[in-house]
Order: C-alpha cells, then sequence, then structure tokens
C-alpha cells in the first residue's frame, strides 16, 4: 500500500463499477444484494466501485492479495467507525463499532477477556441448558420458521451471561424488547436517518425507538443493583465490565456499558442467530452431513452430555460451522473509511473513499473454494484458507472479539439439534437469501419440519 500525491490523484482513477443510478444501485443492495454483487463482479471483475446517494464511494474488493493490504494497513489511515455510523441509533455513539484509533484499541481492550481463554469454557453448561430450552420449544409434527427459535436461543444466551439474569421479569421483559428491536430495525432501508422519523404510535421508528428507551432503562437499573450489591462472585460480564477501569483509572461509565451491551445484542444476537438457521438448512440440504456429525457426536461424547472438553475434539462440527460461515456469510461485507489517499490494490484512493473487502464474493471464489457453490465441509478439516481468504467475523484490528463464543454457541446448539431432532426441509424450500437490516438471513424465517427423536432410557435400553 502506499500513499499517492494530491498530483497524482483524481477521481477517475476509481476502479469502474455499475453505471445504474445512485438510487437504482440503494434499492439493489437492500434487496437483491446477492445479485447485485454478483452481477457486478462478472462484468467488472474482483475490484468494483458501487455509489449510493449522499454517501462515499465504496470500492469492492475480493483478491486476497489486496484484502491482505486493507487488513494489515496503517490504522490511522483506515477507520472502520465512520463506515458504520448508520448502526449509531441502535449500539449509541460509544459502541466499539463507531470507535477508531486510541479510543477502539482501548475499549476493545476492556472487552476482550470475558471472550477468551478460560472465561468461555465456564458458558458450555449454560448454552448447553439454552440450547435443550429451545428444542423443548419446538412444536412437534409441524413446519416452522427455526430462525425465530435460533433468535430467541441467542437473546437467552446474552440475557444470561451476558447480562447475568435468570428468568425473572426482567428475564421476559428484555426477551421481548430485544426481539422487538431486532424485528424493528430488520428492514434495510429503516437505519437510514431520512426514514428515522416518528409520526406516530403505528411509524416503525416509534415502535423502535420506545424500545430502546425502555431497554435503557431496565438496564440503568441492572447497573445500579450490580454496583450496589458488590459482588464479587457475579461471573456474567455485565458485572466484570462494571468492575473494569480505563487506563487511566476511570471506572466506566453507564453510556459506554449501556453502548456496548447493546453493540453485544446486534453484533451477536442478530448474526448467530441467522448463521444458525443457515447451518441447519446447509445439513438438512446437503446428503451424508447429518450422518457425519451424528457419528462423530456418539464417539467423542460416548454418552454424556457435550461439555467445553469435548468442543475441540469436534473437527467435523467445526468444519460444518466454517463452511456454513463461507458459503452463507450473514455479513456480507466489511469497511474502512479511508483518512487520506492511498493506492490499494493498484488504484488510487481518494480520502472519504470506502473501502470494502467482500466477505461474500471472496468466499466464493473458485480459484480458493474449487466447486464453491456446493455444501463441502471438508474444506476445513486439514489446514484450511487463509485468514485473507476466510473471515466471516472480519480481519486485523476489527475482527470479532466474540467470534470464539459464537462458534461456541453454534456448536453446541446444532450438537443438541443433532441428537435431539429429525428435521427436515418442506418440499421445493429452497432457502433464498433475504436481507435483515445488515444480516443476511434464509427466507420465511428457515421453514423446517419438526419432529423430535425419541430418547434411550438407558435403565431398560430402550427407546421411550
Amino acid at each position: 500500500m502506499t500513499t499517492p500525491t494530491a498530483r497524482s490523484f483524481d477521481r477517475s482513477s476509481l476502479p469502474p463499477g455499475p453505471k445504474l443510478p445512485a438510487i437504482a444501485q440503494v434499492f439493489a443492495w437492500a434487496f437483491r444484494p446477492t445479485q447485485f454483487m454478483s452481477w457486478a463482479a462478472r462484468k467488472y471483475g474482483e475490484t468494483f466501485t458501487i455509489r449510493f446517494p449522499g454517501f462515499p464511494e465504496e470500492v469492492l474488493y475480493s483478491n486476497p492479495r489486496d484484502i491482505k493490504e486493507i487488513f494489515t494497513g496503517p490504522v490511522e489511515g483506515l477507520h472502520a467507525g465512520k463506515g458504520n455510523e448508520i448502526l449509531e441509533p441502535l449500539v449509541g455513539r460509544h459502541s466499539l463499532f463507531l470507535l477508531d484509533g486510541k479510543r477502539h484499541m482501548e475499549q476493545r481492550k476492556l472487552l476482550l477477556p470475558p471472550f477468551h481463554g478460560e472465561r468461555m469454557h465456564s458458558y458450555c453448561e449454560q448454552m448447553r441448558k439454552a440450547a435443550d430450552v429451545m428444542i423443548d420449544s419446538l412444536p412437534t409434527d409441524q413446519t416452522v420458521g427455526i430462525h425465530a427459535y435460533t433468535k430467541r436461543f441467542t437473546l437467552d444466551i446474552i440475557l444470561k451471561i451476558v447480562l447475568g439474569i435468570s428468568e425473572d421479569h426482567h428475564f421476559m421483559r428484555l426477551r421481548k424488547l430485544l426481539g422487538d428491536v431486532l424485528d424493528g430495525a430488520s428492514s434495510p432501508l429503516l437505519l437510514a436517518k431520512t426514514l428515522q422519523v416518528d409520526l406516530g404510535p403505528l411509524t416503525a421508528w416509534r415502535r423502535l425507538s420506545r424500545a430502546l428507551i425502555e431497554i435503557e432503562k431496565i438496564l440503568f437499573q441492572l447497573v445500579e443493583e450490580r454496583r450496589a450489591s458488590n459482588d464479587a462472585n457475579q461471573s456474567d460480564i455485565l458485572s466484570m465490565l462494571i468492575s473494569t477501569k480505563h487506563e487511566d483509572g476511570r471506572s466506566i461509565t453507564f453510556d459506554e456499558l449501556r453502548d456496548e451491551m447493546m453493540t453485544i445484542l446486534v453484533a451477536g444476537g442478530e448474526t448467530t442467530s441467522s448463521a444458525l438457521a443457515w447451518a441447519v438448512f446447509h445439513i438438512l440440504k446437503t446428503p451424508g452431513v447429518l450422518n457425519k456429525i451424528r457419528e462423530e457426536l456418539t464417539t467423542v461424547l460416548d454418552g454424556d452430555d457435550i461439555s467445553a472438553q469435548h468442543l475441540p475434539k469436534l473437527n467435523y462440527l467445526e468444519a460444518v460451522v466454517k463452511e456454513t460461515l463461507r458459503l452463507s456469510p450473514v455479513i456480507p461485507t466489511v469497511g474502512r473509511a479511508l483518512q487520506r489517499p492511498m493506492t490499494i490494490g493498484g488504484h488510487d484512493l481518494p480520502a472519504g473513499v470506502v473501502v470494502v473487502p467482500c466477505i461474500y464474493l471472496t468466499h466464493r471464489r473458485e480459484d480458493i473454494y474449487p466447486d464453491p457453490l456446493m455444501f463441502k465441509p471438508e474444506r476445513f478439516q486439514n489446514d484450511g484458507p487463509g485468514s485473507y481468504e476466510f473471515f466471516p467475523f472480519g480481519g486485523g484490528i476489527r475482527r470479532c472479539i466474540g467470534a470464539a463464543f459464537a462458534m461456541y454457541e453454534m456448536k453446541i446448539l446444532l450438537a443438541q439439534v443433532a441428537l435431539r431432532t429429525d428435521l427436515d426441509l418442506p418440499a421445493n424450500y429452497q432457502g433464498r437469501v433475504t436481507r435483515r437490516s445488515v444480516t443476511f438471513t434464509p427466507e420465511k424465517g428457515m421453514l423446517v419440519n419438526v419432529k423430535l427423536r425419541k430418547k434411550r432410557d438407558p435403565s431398560c435400553n430402550r427407546m421411550v
């Protein structure tokens, strides 16, 4: 990566891209994003420029060489926070999503410990119990949208592990409110500033903003209760963050806590639930995958409930999760706004342009993934692709801090689904991509026919 001189740069140096009117590109991106990206890549190659009215040009890249340039480039020149400003109404201005530079690095250090190391092992039992609760709630012998249930599962995890609340009035109220927020923000257009208007009680923005206000009130009460109790035995993530301090010794403020909790909700609740729905689709759609998962679980678990010690041994299940994230990434792109002119991938780019590693297109490159449209978990059972060829959680210093947490959730729920259910797909169900705000989800909530498996009673060795 080099920095072009002011003299060497002009607007014509941007890579070519769709010549559709900017407003038409907005609607294509909002409602037919995969078709739009695939068409543009076929017509303009692995690097192209897209334009939206009122926003800087975005240059999409799918060559791992160029993506490495972006992820390893100077942090002072490549800001992600500005590109995420569309999320501010949901996550707040103190969110890790919106920070750059020193503030981002400091906040990241505060948030990182609960999501790594031995802490992760302690979450396994709670995740397994939440998975069983979800499965027990499935209506048998019916066709349902499984995404609604995976969303409930991820919300329960957030409420219990992140916020540290049990099934009391706070729990039930927050579950509903958080679900309302995710559903309310599902429109890909609602986050546009011009549509954030309160025109009465029936408007989507009124309902969304009121839910956010009520969530804030409950979070404030929870924080005050934790600070008053000063219980050192609290192991939830909220309590750990309350006790942390900035490098200068300042305690973390409520505004910071609130915004990071909302960030975890948006980043962890919606994305992981969508990824789980996609995983179920691919497992049921691809012959032989479910049987291989069950065979591995039988060997590794040996009749025990799944625990933290089992997870590293479930190599095929992990490969299934990774192949799901390759073929059906729930976040299609990540962006960096240039703070100064730069040359990336041989193109001279001005300050203000957003460079965009395209997860969706990179994950479908035939030179990296032969038969890229086929679901083949075996791709990830050996060395697998590199970090600039496979990056469903982003890359560089902006890689999602909750990646390991999400992988834990997915493996545990999918293991329980494989062991305890006999799901199948309705005839002719295609699982087409639909957009919920910034995430890609399966159409109609990922339809499945539900049938629970019979359990074996060890006392008599019979199916009951």
